[in-house]
């Protein structure tokens, strides 16, 4: 008997220090910076024709008023009307809260402190300036092209500065487990130049897979692939809570040129009005805000370049229906 106490006691002891180095592993390797990442070496000149390219990336293509502005105005914004990217968009997620940053070149809140190279990273790989990986910007944005980054930067600091903080964002314990386990910076490097701007199966890849972004929405992802998109590319994303009803959840679509995508049978024209038409259901994630603005250059050639990729059988359901509804029958 007191041999089976010892032994038990020893188990228990040995699996506290298990859990102890384990829990203080997660602790320092949770809490990691990125820092050897490369800042890029990039000077951004003023150039009223990059801003305005710029311009057209921020607020219409890269979307970038959908997470950089508080809700509602994130859900009501208008492009042309140059909103101020003033950060404080909320999510409460089992690995955290996070919160949006403010974008603008305010030297105390913002990005006015941060150097273009610095700016440059956390685009490309989601490294911010202190080294951290902010987990939405790293998996939130596709591979940009130099000459797009620069635009972006020029746009970026040519807007006012809005001196408001921001609340920090706080990653829980299970955010630590993540990011010692799975989460990494995004090393896909970027192209020298966007190709160009013409209705092209290249530029529409280019824009699907890099500012667009719709792979990163229309393809599976968790925290298996540190939230970065896995395959089958493209055939759609997994259920997500409506952002307006705590009932409903809401997927995005397959967008392969099977049977079972959602726009295999639109015709160009009928993709292109489909974003000229703009938000249908309030709650969807979708920045129908942004992409309502796009040319129809870009849209025709996101719409070609779909029409390319290999055709995948994945019925994902109804887009919005009550949680749980919906269950694919083989």
């Amino acid at each position: 008997m007191h041999a089976f106490v010892r032994w038990g006691a020893a188990v228990g002891s040995a699996l506290i220090v298990v859990v102890v180095v384990a829990v203080g592993a997660v602790e320092v390797l949770g809490r990691r910076t990125w820092s050897d990442v490369p800042v890029p070496p990039l000077d951004v000149r003023d150039d009223p024709a990059l801003v305005t390219r710029g311009e057209y990336l921020v607020n219409s293509v890269a979307h970038c008023p959908a997470c950089h502005l508080p809700l509602p105005e994130a859900k009501t914004f208008r492009p042309l009307s140059r909103p101020d990217l003033k950060g404080g968009q909320v999510w409460e997620l089992p690995f955290g809260r996070i919160v949006s940053a403010n974008i603008t070149p305010s030297r105390s809140h913002g990005i006015g402190a941060w150097s273009d190279g610095e700016i440059a990273r956390v685009l490309q790989s989601g490294v911010r300036r202190d080294g951290r990986l902010s987990v939405f910007m790293q998996a939130g944005v596709g591979a940009l092209a130099e000459d797009d980054v620069v635009a972006i930067i020029a746009y970026l600091r040519a807007q006012p500065a809005i001196d408001e903080p921001v609340a920090e964002s706080r990653v829980s314990f299970l955010g630590r487990v993540l990011a010692a386990l799975a989460v990494r910076p995004r090393r896909d490097g970027a192209l020298a130049e966007a190709p160009l701007m013409e209705a092209s199966v290249e530029r529409g890849g280019y824009l699907a897979r890099g500012p667009a972004n719709c792979v990163g929405c229309h393809s599976p992802s968790g925290i298996g692939s540190g939230f970065l998109p896995t395959a089958p590319l493209l055939a759609g994303g997994l259920p997500a809570p409506d952002e307006t009803d705590p009932t409903m959840e809401i997927v995005a679509p397959n967008l392969t040129p099977d049977e079972t995508g959602a726009a295999t049978y639109w015709s160009e024209a009928d993709f292109v009005a489909r974003f000229r038409g703009g938000r249908v259901v309030a709650g969807s994630a979708m920045p129908w805000e942004a992409f309502a603005t796009m040319t129809d250059t870009d849209l025709a050639a996101i719409w070609r370049y779909l029409r390319t990729v290999e055709p995948v059988r994945n019925d994902v359901g109804p887009t919005q229906r009550p949680i749980g509804s919906f269950r694919l029958t083989p």
